[in-house]
């Protein structure tokens, strides 16, 4: 295999550390090699194939350009490092596993790889997607800087770009790849919906013994913030490190350490605060160390925040690996939980939440039971209110009819004792028809009901009367008088005026 060549007269020795992963499933394979072929005028493409447009970023180690694909018609990103870094060989190294590992995490989330090759100084790059949009760093500012692009973001749209972040971590997981320095600065939201993890410069093949960045003597402290990735035997981005990351314990160092930069990444987006406060790197690094983090804000960017979501940004960022999500798709799980009013599984509930967590997720269908339980109440009322009322019209029809049969009989001057029994049994069956179905929805028909009985009442005293039944007569004139306790019939009534009024 041939080095890395450089135009410079002293050209590093680099030696190939290739290495492989289990793989998932047969044919599954993430490589690197630290070879290109310096003969391949395949490789010696920028010139010819790339178009230069401008610079649109600069870091630590390198910088990225905009370049044209002349042969596709396309804009992408362009990589390099910068000119004071390509004769280091670990920066060499690095630049080129970037590349290797980047190239081969094929995910949707994961910026896609198009070449790597020379330019014609002989200087490495390497070319991927363009995402047009800003990072999350930036998203998250605004959010709280300015109001009104709450409009367009909602908790849970946050929650599902943090989802997104988890599907392709949770894949670099699965071909045992760990990114070691995730933060907002290094997700990339597009403007039509695309989450891109970015920067996997000091990413890690956990099979491999070999780490490319382990050889260093000391840690970089530069004057750069705490915000910035520092290499050496610590590597990361401090405010966003987990603490056996802080104290470079590399034994320990998997992919929980990655779980816990989603934890911190989560946390900044929930409360628009960093989770660790410090005014320099070492600082910084001392707190991430001892697990040293702000209390938790009652309130963050959306307002009040949910217990459930403290409890998962907890999870994801405990002390311990082993009591953090095993997985980042079980931290995936859990918000998912969450956004669908489904239990949390790192909150513990008590019975009120519990409560409110079942009308929460059902409280469409609950809705539903509610508006269908009034609509069918109302229905039956409607229903009773013209069963009611129709039975009362007939009762008042059948009281007229018996009324019009005894006024008919009176005036044949047929025998008392007949119009007085004819009048009993007229009085019972409408009695009993009318104990029967009383209605107590129209007032005004049952009063209308209550004057009839009282009127035929009256006929009925006025013959007991005249046969002589006094003892009869007078309980049904004290049965009258209860009847018309709330003057139904009123006292200038003929008949009853004959009876009740002392002359």
């Amino acid at each position: 295999m041939d080095e890395i060549k450089t135009p410079a007269t002293s050209e590093p020795s680099i030696k190939i550390y290739p290495y492989t992963l289990t793989p998932v499933k047969p044919g599954d394979t993430i490589w690197t090699s630290y070879e290109i072929d310096s003969d391949d005028p395949q490789q010696n493409l920028a010139a010819k194939k790339y178009e230069e447009i401008k610079e649109i970023g600069r870091g630590g180690m390198g910088r990225v350009e905009l370049w044209k694909d002349k042969n596709i018609n396309r804009v992408v990103a362009a990589k390099m490092l910068l000119k004071e870094h390509q004769k280091s060989k670990q920066a060499l190294k690095g630049f080129l596993e970037e590349a290797q590992i980047s190239g081969q995490l094929e995910h949707p989330n994961i910026v896609p790889i198009h070449d790597i090759g020379k330019d014609a100084s002989g200087n490495l790059f390497f070319t991927m997607k363009y995402v047009e949009g800003k990072s999350l760093h930036n998203l998250i500012e605004d959010l709280k800087n300015d109001p009104q692009k709450k409009q367009y973001f909602s908790l849970n749209k946050l929650l599902q770009i943090m989802q997104s972040i988890c599907h392709s971590i949770d894949y670099a997981h699965a071909k045992n790849v760990i990114h070691r320095d995730l933060k907002p600065n290094n997700i990339m939201l597009g403007n039509f919906g695309e989450v891109m993890v970015m920067d996997w410069g000091i990413a890690k093949i956990l099979e491999s013994k070999h780490d490319i960045l382990d050889t260093e003597n000391s840690i970089v402290l530069k004057e750069k913030g705490q915000f910035q990735t520092i290499t050496g035997k610590i590597v990361g981005t401090p405010i966003y490190m987990s603490p056996e990351q802080a104290q470079a314990e590399w034994e320990k160092i998997d992919t929980r350490t990655d779980i816990y930069a989603l934890g911190a990444i989560l946390f900044e987006m929930v409360t628009g605060k960093k989770m660790i406060d410090a005014s320099n790197i070492l600082e910084a690094v001392f707190k991430a160390s001892n697990g040293k983090k702000i209390p938790f804000p009652k309130k963050g960017i959306f307002g009040s925040i949910p217990p459930e979501l403290q409890s998962i940004i907890e999870k994801a960022t405990a002390f311990q690996p082993q009591d953090r999500y095993q997985k980042a798709s079980d931290m995936s799980q859990d918000i998912q939980n969450f956004i669908d009013h489904s239990p949390v599984k790192a909150h513990s509930y008590s019975t009120t939440e519990k409560l409110a967590k079942i009308f929460a997720k059902w409280k469409r269908e609950i809705f539903l039971v509610l508006v269908t339980a009034f609509v069918m109440t109302t229905a039956f009322s409607i229903y009773k209110f013209y069963e009611e009322n129709h039975a009362a019209l007939q009762h008042e029809r059948k009281a007229d009819r018996i009324l019009a049969e005894l006024e008919k009989l009176q005036s044949q001057n047929i025998n008392p004792q007949d119009f007085l029994n004819k009048s009993i049994a007229s009085m019972e069956e409408y009695g009993s028809a009318y104990d029967e179905k009383q209605c107590d929805v129209c007032k005004l028909t049952l009063e209308k009901l209550i004057s009839k009985k009282i009127e035929l009442s009256l006929i009925i005293y006025k013959k007991m009367k005249e046969v002589g039944n006094t003892q009869a007569a007078t309980l049904l004139k004290g049965q009258i008088r209860d009847m018309n306790r709330y003057n139904y019939i009123k006292k200038d009534h003929p008949l009853y005026n004959e009876i009740f009024v002392e002359k």
